[in-house]
């Protein structure tokens, strides 16, 4: 039963679908079967029956919207890659000074001069598809490049390449900068034409020669009254003619009396008919007298000098310099060779000769041995400051002469020496004071022991 009704709606199928393969001519006919569609012959939607479809297509298209990923690149002269950012659309901007050449590829991927050309601050959108790296180039000089992966249509422009095929902006350089590898060529109008300047290796052509073109001072158009050098100022001489030299003399008014001048105006100077400058509306010499001269209080006059120099044996005068001195109470610091420096007097103005010196400056001490060792009388004094002895004492207490000797610079290289008898004492003034060398302790030291070998001595400091 299943099969018989199975079998009947297979044969109302057949019938269905052959009655929709059938269709009328022009001429109204049903026709069975397949046949040509009209108005053409053969297949429908071919280049000999192309169909024909009416109506309306509309899609939305985002623009270009970053991953975020960016990537960077540092061109040169020999190619250099970097990895490709994600995103399915990569945007590669030019933000160096110099044109780039770029491509996309694998890892080993190299850029060359016939690759897409990245104007100086433009840009260049890359659909990514199974490239991973991008590659890049320069010619005239090292440029980055900054990568940005997304996705969506890039839109916008800048910095279009240059027209007629030149591959990049013309380039304008600073004064003394090299040649720029491109440049606007400049033109001129010839009968309404448009004609670049001609030119060779040596220049620009002027004449259509193209030769050096001879130019003559002489022959050069002067205008009227030129500062030639018929025209220029005679250089004359003192007590010269005046006849006959040229140039600017100056002039002045001459007027039987004196003018009378405005405030604020310019006006000439003024002769008398005589032809005398008038400086001062006479004319005539102004005598002139010192004792008119009003001097400024306290002027030096001869009643406010002081008299310094009188005959041997007269009284002194009522008048005088003062002479003064520096008041000190340690030494001063050294002078040069040669260099003036004044007078120096104790706090007391009493005047310091040498070789004493200021009391402030007097040293002095006492000591005592029994063996041979040096011992100290007067301490070290400091950096560059020397002792000077005046005066030196020893008295020896003890059975064995013994001689003490001193550590100052004498020039025997020895030292100066004091013998110092048994129960005895030696007692030393020196007029030329000896002195000991700078930053060192005045010492004694005794050749032989005794029981007691007692030392004073007396000097001062300085340098």
């Amino acid at each position: 039963m299943n099969r018989i009704i199975l079998a009947a709606l297979l044969a109302a199928g057949v019938a269905l679908s052959a009655q929709a393969q059938t269709y009328q001519d022009s001429g109204g006919t049903v026709v069975p079967g397949v046949v040509p569609i009209q108005p053409g012959v053969g297949p429908l939607f071919t280049s000999a029956n192309p169909g024909k479809i009416s109506g309306s297509f509309s899609a939305s298209l985002s623009g270009f919207q970053p991953t975020p990923s960016y990537a960077s690149l540092s061109v040169g002269a020999t190619s250099s890659r970097v990895a490709l950012p994600s995103g399915t659309v990569v945007v590669v901007y030019n933000t160096g000074t110099n044109a780039a050449y770029v491509t996309i590829g694998g890892a080993s991927v190299t850029a060359t001069t016939s690759n897409d050309f990245v104007p100086a601050g433009g840009w260049m959108a890359f659909a990514v598809g199974s490239s991973a790296y991008l590659a890049g180039i320069e010619t005239a000089g090292a440029t980055t490049l900054n990568l940005s992966g997304g996705s969506g249509l890039p839109t916008g422009a800048c910095c279009a390449a240059g027209g007629a095929g030149s591959g990049s902006n013309a380039s304008v350089g600073s004064t003394g900068s090299a040649v720029p590898g491109s440049a606007t060529l400049g033109g001129m109008s010839v009968g309404g034409t448009m004609t670049a300047m001609p030119g060779t290796s040596n220049g620009l052509k002027i004449d259509g020669s193209a030769v050096t073109q001879p130019v003559s001072a002489a022959s050069l158009p002067l205008p009227t009254g030129a500062a030639t050098a018929a025209g220029q100022p005679t250089v004359a001489g003192s007590g010269s003619t005046t006849s006959g030299q040229t140039g600017n003399l100056d002039m002045a008014a001459v007027t039987s009396s004196s003018p009378a001048y405005t405030n604020g105006q310019t006006n000439a100077l003024s002769l008398t008919t005589a032809g005398a400058l008038r400086v001062d509306g006479s004319a005539v010499t102004q005598p002139v007298s010192a004792a008119s001269l009003p001097l400024p209080s306290g002027a030096a006059t001869a009643a406010n000098q002081t008299s310094w120099q009188g005959a041997a044996g007269s009284a002194a005068p009522s008048n005088a310099s003062y002479a003064g001195a520096r008041a000190q109470n340690a030494e001063p610091t050294p002078t040069s060779n040669g260099n003036l420096t004044g007078l120096a007097v104790g706090l007391e103005g009493k005047l310091i000769t040498l070789p004493f010196a200021n009391k402030e400056n007097m040293v002095r001490g006492s000591a005592s041995q029994t063996g041979t060792s040096a011992t100290t009388l007067i301490a070290a004094q400091g950096s560059g400051v020397k002792i000077y002895v005046t005066g030196v004492q020893c008295k020896n207490s003890g059975s064995t002469t013994t001689i003490v000797t001193l550590n100052d610079t004498e020039t025997t290289g020895s030292g100066t020496v004091l013998i110092v008898p048994t129960l005895g004492g030696d007692n030393e003034v020196y007029q030329t004071p000896l002195a000991v060398a700078a930053n060192t302790a005045l010492t004694f030291t005794p050749s032989a022991a005794s029981s007691t070998i007692y030392c004073n001595a007396q000097g001062y400091s300085g340098s």
